[in-house]
Formats: structure tokens, C-alpha cells, sequence
């Protein structure tokens, strides 16, 4: 089944929007402490993510300060390269206040994004 290239960019904005309005949700210095603690219990330099993210010094330094916020492709790349669930980056590892219908739409958006990966 072809899926359309408005489609699947409609489904990444979409993401991106939600992403944003959850990371919003929390402290930004609670996200940037989570990062510093994974980076530095994994043994790595912030040089080492930074050429895995495709960023400069000064920028994932931010990250790191809460003076600079994530989007959709750093947290995902975060995730994988710290080994860590993008749901614990985010502080929502089950330690949120989201409500039982919001908790819904957001697995079943995770459901939709990992499908059209998956094509």
C-alpha cells in the first residue's frame, strides 16, 4: 500500500507538534539534567553526541543548560544513542499527569508513527 508523501509529512508535523506541547509540559532543566545524566553515565563527551546529532558544541551544550530545546530528530537520536526511552527524556516514563484519554491518543499516535515507518 503506497502512502502519500503529504500524508506522512502531515503525520511527522503533527508529531513534531505533539512532541513540543509534552516537552513543554515539563521543566526544560529536568529534560537537560535527564540528558547530562545519560551522556555522562554512558561515558560519553558532549563531542561525541554532538557528531552523532549533526550539531556543534555550543549548540548541544545548550541542550544541556535548558538554554535550547530538542526537536523530533535530536530526541529520537538522543534516545537510541543513550539508551534511553524517549519517554524518560521527556519525564513521562510513567511519572505524568496526563490523563487516561490523553494517554490514549498518545499511544495510538505512537502506533501511527511506527506504521509509517514501517513502510
Amino acid at each position: 500500500m503506497a502512502i502519500s508523501i503529504n500524508r506522512i509529512l502531515s503525520g511527522i508535523i503533527w508529531y513534531d507538534i505533539i512532541v513540543l506541547e509534552v516537552y513543554s509540559m515539563y521543566n526544560k532543566y529536568d529534560i537537560a539534567d535527564r540528558i547530562y545524566i545519560a551522556r555522562t553515565k554512558k561515558r560519553l563527551k558532549q563531542q561525541d553526541v554532538c557528531k552523532v546529532l549533526g550539531i556543534g558544541q555550543p549548540s548541544y551544550s545548550a541542550l544541556e543548560t535548558g538554554k535550547r530545546t530538542l526537536n523530533v530528530d535530536e530526541l529520537f537520536k538522543l534516545s537510541e544513542l543513550l539508551g534511553v526511552s524517549v519517554e524518560w527524556i521527556l519525564g513521562t516514563d510513567g511519572n505524568n499527569n496526563f490523563t487516561n484519554e490523553e494517554r490514549l491518543e498518545i499511544e495510538k499516535f505512537k502506533r501511527y508513527i511506527k506504521s509509517i515507518r514501517e513502510m
